[in-house]
């Protein structure tokens, strides 16, 4: 696995690449979603697939954009890309607030 951080003016980006067998396309069609997983136990496919929509709901709520993919030579990429504007804030004022 390999965690890659990249930047330019305009964005930052995380890109998370692995080189298992990547995501099942059924899975990858819908990704995100809750209860979605491509997992099996003893040949029985398990829907469980809370964490990907839980994380991708978090990220999304600082302002993220995340992409999911399979490489052309095997394995899964992810990859959170923000705007610097959204991150740093603009003219001064906070980039996240703080909701109670």
């Amino acid at each position: 696995m390999s965690v890659t951080t990249t930047w330019t003016e305009d964005t930052v980006a995380v890109d998370i690449v692995d080189d298992g067998p990547g995501f099942p396309q059924q899975v990858l069609a819908r990704i995100g979603e809750p209860y979605i997983s491509g997992r099996s136990s003893g040949g029985e496919t398990q829907h469980m697939g809370l964490g990907i929509f839980i994380a991708q709901s978090l990220l999304e709520r600082t302002g993220a954009r995340v992409s999911f993919a399979n490489m052309a030579d095997g394995g899964a990429q992810v990859v959170v890309e923000w705007k610097r504007t959204t991150l740093e804030g603009v003219e001064g004022k906070p980039a996240m607030k703080e909701t109670v």
